[in-house]
């Protein structure tokens, strides 16, 4: 899944989980939390939603909340070709 793919698929489903957010129009830079379409505890659903799309478990260890400011930080993380998958 390309980036471009991916951010229309991500905000798709914030806009759905945080009625907050639902009127923003981000771009892929464009801080999700300061938007109101992330939240600290809809992390959870947003690593369920994540694993879901990829269709693997995320190598959670060394992401930082840092990871989840933006669309592209997110697909940096965890969708692009080469991120790495939880160890079992």
């Amino acid at each position: 899944m390309d980036e471009q793919e991916f951010h229309a698929k991500l905000i798709g489903f914030l806009r759905e989980t945080e009625p907050a957010g639902a009127g923003a129009t981000p771009g892929p830079d464009d801080n999700l939390f300061n938007l109101g379409l992330l939240e600290s505890f809809s992390i959870p659903r947003v690593i369920q939603f994540l694993e879901e799309l990829s269709g693997r478990p995320l190598a959670l260890e060394r992401a930082g909340i840092d990871a989840f400011l933006t669309s592209r930080s997110i697909y940096a993380a965890f969708i692009a070709p080469g991120t790495a998958v939880r160890s079992a």
